[in-house]
């Protein structure tokens, strides 16, 4: 607060010191590649590809029970349907 003061008022820095430190000095080299993310995208783990494996196989069998339903329902309607004799 007490440097704070002073240069509010408009009086200069009372420290020049303040000014030479480097809070964030910049990097002797880059850190990784610009690409080096997409990398990693574009290998999927092996978690992912047996979650995904997994949930196809939900899709399918659901599809299926689904299908078989259908079919018993409409070849019952057509029992009914058909006149007895």
């Amino acid at each position: 607060m007490r440097e704070l003061l002073p240069f509010l008022a408009g009086e200069g820095l009372a420290a020049p010191a303040a000014l030479q430190a480097d809070s964030d000095p910049p990097q002797q080299a880059p850190s990784e590649l610009p690409d080096q993310s997409l990398r990693w995208l574009a290998a999927p783990s092996l978690g992912a590809m047996l979650s995904l494996a997994i949930v196809g196989v939900g899709v399918v069998a659901a599809n299926r029970s689904l299908r078989k339903r259908e079919f018993r329902e409409a070849q019952s309607a057509q029992a009914q349907a058909a006149p007895d004799g």
